[in-house]
C-alpha cells in the first residue's frame, strides 16, 4: 500500500480504489484488462458495477452480443492484455556487447495467447456503435497501452503489435 494514498481508502472515508470509482461513475463503457483489480464478492467493484447497471463482458462473444441499451464493463484479461506479437523464440531486445557488437536480429511472430482477447478495433467499433446513439454526443478514449508497457520490459515486438493494433483501429 502506498502510504500517501491511505486517506483515499474507502475505509478511511475516501473515494476508494480506482476500480471502485469507475464502477460508481457515470461512464457508459469501460473495456480492457485488469479483471483482478475489480475483485469478487461483497462490496467489490465487480459487484458494485453490477448494481450500477453495468453488464460484465469477459469474452469476445460477450462483446459482440452486448445489448446497446446497457452500460458495459469489459474485463477481458486478469491483468494486462497478452501482446499480439512476440519475439521469435521468446527473444526480447538484447544489450550491445562490450566491444560494440550488435545482437543478432530477430523477427516478430504472432502470439496465440492474444487470439482469445477482443482486438482493439473490435472493442472500439462496438463502443462507437453504442455511444453514437447518445443525444449529446460522446467522448471516447482509445489507448493501446502495450505500446508503452512492452517497451518497459524490452519487448519491441509487443510494442510493434500494439502500434499495429492502434493503426488498424484508427
Amino acid at each position: 500500500e502506498i502510504p500517501r494514498c491511505a486517506g483515499d481508502r474507502l475505509q478511511a472515508g475516501g473515494p476508494g480504489s480506482i476500480a471502485l470509482q469507475l464502477a460508481t461513475s457515470s461512464l457508459d463503457v469501460l473495456m480492457g484488462g485488469g479483471r483482478s483489480d475489480f475483485g469478487n464478492g461483497a462490496g467489490s467493484p465487480i459487484e458494485t458495477s453490477a448494481g450500477a447497471g453495468f453488464s460484465l463482458l469477459q469474452t469476445r462473444a460477450d462483446l459482440s452480443g452486448a445489448t446497446l441499451g446497457t452500460r458495459w464493463l469489459g474485463l477481458f484479461a486478469d491483468g494486462n492484455f497478452a501482446p499480439r506479437m512476440l519475439g521469435e523464440d521468446g527473444r526480447v531486445a538484447e544489450r550491445i556487447g562490450p566491444a560494440g557488437e550488435l545482437p543478432a536480429p530477430f523477427a516478430c511472430v504472432p502470439n496465440p495467447a492474444a487470439d482469445a482477447q477482443p482486438a482493439l478495433a473490435d472493442m472500439t467499433r462496438r463502443a462507437v456503435e453504442k455511444l453514437e446513439r447518445a443525444p449529446g454526443g460522446f467522448f471516447l478514449i482509445v489507448e493501446s497501452a502495450l505500446i508503452d508497457k512492452a517497451s518497459h520490459v524490452r519487448n519491441p515486438c509487443g510494442s510493434i503489435g500494439g502500434v499495429r493494433q492502434l493503426d488498424e483501429t484508427v
